[in-house]
């Protein structure tokens, strides 16, 4: 008697090709899923420079200033908030640093403009404590402004200083 065995399973070239189409699908959803994590992030910062904002308003609202925050860049090299607030007012100190620290937390490593994560700027034009600028760029390559004259908007470029006819609304120059 004669016993056929017929051998169940799958070639390597079989194999290779399932593993191959595997490691292409995974990729495409790992992509999609970073994009998505980013846009998340670009989310949580507009919502914390809106608090941020109303946080401000309660200093001047209280001090009649924007005085008591202090004006420059938050870096790569210093990335903390505490030097910011270190003159505002206990009871929104701490709350202030949370959220800046919150912002800086979600702002892209590597942006096209330096190593520079979040700028804050009590302006001088004229009374220089009663108008401020935030400047965070996004991880979508734009940067948020948002000013005390209550503007917030997205730029390719924030353009210049105080009476830049470049400065964009809500941005350094044009709070």
């Amino acid at each position: 008697m004669h016993s056929y065995f017929h051998k169940r399973g799958f070639t390597l070239i079989e194999l290779l090709v399932v593993i191959a189409i595997i490691g292409m699908l995974s990729s495409i959803v790992f992509a999609s899923l970073n994009s998505a994590r980013l846009k998340g992030k670009d989310a949580t910062i507009r919502a914390e420079v809106r608090e941020l904002r109303n946080i401000l308003e309660l200093v001047y609202d209280d001090t009649g200033s924007y005085d008591t925050m202090n004006k420059g860049w938050v870096t790569q090299s210093v990335p903390t908030c505490t030097g910011f607030f270190a003159s505002v007012d206990a009871k929104y100190r701490a709350q202030a640093i949370a959220i800046c620290d919150k912002i800086v937390a979600n702002v892209k490593t590597a942006n096209t403009v330096g190593p520079t994560y979040l700028f804050w700027l009590s302006q001088g034009m004229g009374n220089s404590d009663k108008y401020y600028s935030i400047m965070v760029p996004l991880n979508n390559g734009k940067w948020l402004c948002s000013g005390s004259g209550g503007t917030t908007g997205e730029y390719d470029a924030y353009g210049g200083g105080a009476g830049d006819p470049t400065a964009k609304p809500g941005c350094w120059g044009n709070p």
